[in-house]
């Protein structure tokens, strides 16, 4: 699964390649939402890694 981040409009979006993007608001510091999924995004303090939480599943991710 490739996750594309993007800022548009002074607005996060998050893109599942192939599936569209969709806005994500933020949550905190380095964290971000989109509640109506109940997904979360932490990224991590080294700039390469983040964690995505999908309606309770934890994900690593790692940039490319």
């Amino acid at each position: 699964m490739t996750l594309k981040f993007t800022n548009e409009d002074d607005e996060l979006n998050i893109e599942i390649v192939g599936q569209g993007k969709f806005p994500i608001q933020s949550a905190g510091p380095n964290k971000f939402s989109f509640p109506e999924a109940g997904l979360t995004v932490e990224f991590l303090e080294d700039g390469k890694t983040a964690n995505i939480n999908v309606q309770g599943r934890s994900i690593p991710l790692t940039k490319q």
